[in-house]
C-alpha cells in the first residue's frame, strides 16, 4: 500500500504466510532486494 506516494506499507510474514507486522516506510528508506544479481539479468 501506498500513502503518499512517498511511503509505502511493509507487511513482514512467516514462512507460512501468517503477518506478524505490518509498517509504513519512507521509500528512501527501502533497499531492493533481488533472488538473481543484476549482471545475470541483462
Amino acid at each position: 500500500m501506498t500513502y503518499d506516494g512517498n511511503t509505502f506499507e511493509i507487511e513482514f510474514a512467516d514462512p507460512d504466510g501468517r503477518t506478524y507486522a505490518l509498517l509504513p516506510v519512507q521509500a528512501g528508506r527501502l533497499m531492493r532486494l533481488r533472488d538473481v544479481p543484476e549482471y545475470a539479468m541483462a
